[in-house]
C-alpha cells in the first residue's frame, strides 16, 4: 500500500537513491489516515477491499507534488459515502490551492455537487456546456440522451398480478446479509440500494449459486429454486453480471468475438467443433443490435470503453 501510494518515489519526496522502507511505510499513515483509507500501510494492495484501491489510487495522485491537473475518471465508482466526502473534501482543498481538476461522472448528484462547469459528450461529441449554476438536471439529461425527458413522468409503476412474479424471495439469509425477502414480477426493474458492503451484491451472488445460503427459500416460476449451481441458474435463464468487470465478467486478453461467442457456445458448434462463420455471422448480430463501438470482433475487449465493454 504505502509503495503504491508514493509511486514515483522522487516526486513524492524521496530523494535517496534506495528508499528507506520503514521510513516509507510512517510517511504513508497520515496520508492514509486523511483519506480514510483504514489498512497497514505494508498490505498488499490485492488483499484490500475495492473501495480501499480506489481511494489509494486518488490519493496517490495528491501525493505528487508536481501535479497541476488531475483526471478523476469515475473516481467514486466503489467508494463508501464516508469515502466520497473525504474524496470531496480533499478536492475542495486542492481547489484553494489552484490545481485544476476535470471530473468525469455519469452521477449527477455528485457533478452538481463538486464541479463549478459541465461538459456534457454523446457519442463522443460536444453536445452541451454551462456553469452549474445556471442550469438543472433536467438540461442534463436533455443533452445526454437528445430527448426532453421529465424524470417525474418517466417512471409510472405499474400494478401488478400476484401470478406475474418470476422470481419470490422468502427471508433468505446468508454471507453478509439475513432475513430478506422481495418479490420480482414479469416486466418489472427492481432496485436494490445501499453502501459498499451493505450486502447487495452478495445477496444476488448467493441466489445465483456463488455464495452459500445458510437459511430461506427462493421459487422461479413458482417451483423452489435449487441454490449453490450457477450451471442450473443459466439453464433456468437467470443471469449475473458482476459489478467488477474487468476482474469477473469479460476475459481481458480475449477480442470482442470470442467474449460474446462464449455465451453462445449451443449455437456455434458443428458437433463438437466451433464454426467459425456461424460465430462471426451470430456475434456480428450482437454488435449491431446492441450498437457496441470497436473497431473490429477481433480487437481485444480490454481496449474498448468501459461502457462498450459492459455491453459485451
Amino acid at each position: 500500500v504505502a509503495e503504491n501510494l508514493f509511486i514515483p518515489f522522487r516526486k513524492s519526496g524521496f530523494e535517496d537513491t534506495f528508499v528507506n522502507m520503514r521510513k516509507l511505510y510512517r510517511a504513508a499513515i497520515p496520508w492514509l489516515k486523511k483519506f480514510n483509507i483504514n489498512v497497514d500501510p505494508n498490505n498488499l494492495v490485492k488483499n484490500i477491499s475495492i473501495s480501499n484501491q480506489q481511494l489509494l489510487q486518488v490519493a496517490r495522485a495528491f501525493v505528487n507534488k508536481y501535479f497541476k491537473i488531475i483526471i478523476l475518471d469515475e473516481p467514486t465508482t466503489s467508494l463508501t459515502m464516508s469515502g466520497t466526502t473525504c474524496l470531496f473534501d480533499a478536492i475542495r482543498k486542492l481547489k484553494t490551492e489552484d490545481k485544476a481538476i476535470i471530473f468525469i461522472s455519469h452521477k449527477l448528484n455528485e457533478v452538481f455537487d463538486i464541479c463549478d462547469e459541465i461538459t456534457v459528450l454523446r457519442n463522443g461529441e460536444k453536445v452541451g456546456y454551462s456553469r452549474i449554476k445556471d442550469i438543472n438536471r433536467r438540461w442534463v439529461i436533455t443533452k445526454m440522451s437528445a430527448r426532453d425527458i421529465n424524470e417525474e413522468n418517466t417512471f409510472r409503476p405499474k400494478k401488478r398480478k400476484k401470478e406475474d412474479i418470476i422470481l419470490e424471495v422468502n427471508r433468505l439469509s446468508g454471507l453478509g446479509f439475513s432475513n430478506i425477502s422481495f418479490n420480482l414480477h414479469k416486466g418489472e426493474i427492481l432496485g436494490f440500494s445501499g453502501l459498499v458492503g451493505a450486502g447487495r451484491s452478495e445477496i444476488m451472488q448467493t441466489i445465483f449459486g456463488l455464495l452459500p445460503v445458510k437459511s430461506g427459500n427462493v421459487k422461479f416460476e413458482g417451483k423452489p429454486w435449487k441454490f449453490g449451481n450457477t450451471n442450473f441458474s443459466i439453464r433456468m435463464g437467470l443471469f449475473y453480471l458482476p459489478e467488477e468487470r474487468k476482474r469477473q465478467g469479460i476475459l481481458p486478453l480475449l477480442s470482442v468475438q470470442h467474449n460474446i461467442g462464449i455465451a453462445l457456445i449451443d449455437k456455434i458448434l458443428n458437433g463438437v467443433v466451433i464454426s467459425s462463420p456461424k460465430e462471426r455471422n451470430l456475434v456480428e448480430k450482437v454488435i449491431y443490435s446492441y450498437d457496441i463501438k470497436t473497431p473490429t470482433i477481433k480487437r481485444q475487449i480490454i481496449y474498448l470503453s468501459g461502457g462498450n465493454q459492459q455491453k459485451v
